[in-house]
């Protein structure tokens, strides 16, 4: 097997998008337009817009998975301006002070630990 064949092969998750779309085509249908619409602490939410052959549908969906089909589709993404305003969720949204200082010390031992390994060879 050539090596650069399987580099340039792109991940399943990136083809999922794509795939999906196609499938919302193949039913007569397609995505007319994505809104990422809420926060409930710490969850955002989308709907995506699916105009059929019986109507506009709204489909509830994860945010990710709602980006990645409008993208594969061309459809426009909206986001509900309250939520560039966070200060009325501050309170919802969970604190991380201990777990970041944490992180950031296994992280500072862990490079330490990098640098003061002696240097390998024969690679």
């Amino acid at each position: 097997m050539d090596p650069s064949a399987t580099t340039a092969a792109k991940p399943p998750w990136r083809r999922a998008g794509p795939s999906r779309a196609s499938l919302v085509e193949a039913t007569g249908s397609r995505i007319t337009e994505v809104r990422i619409t809420r926060l409930l602490a710490p969850v955002f939410y989308a709907t995506v817009l699916v105009q059929s052959p019986a109507g506009l549908q709204e489909v509830d969906s994860r945010p990710s998975d709602a980006v990645n089909l409008a993208l594969a589709a061309g459809a426009p993404i909206r986001v509900d301006t309250g939520l560039f305003s966070l200060d009325h969720h501050l309170e919802e949204l969970p604190s991380y002070p201990v777990a970041t200082a944490s992180l950031a010390a296994q992280a500072q031992k862990g490079m330490q630990a990098i640098r003061s390994a002696p240097p390998r060879t024969g690679q």
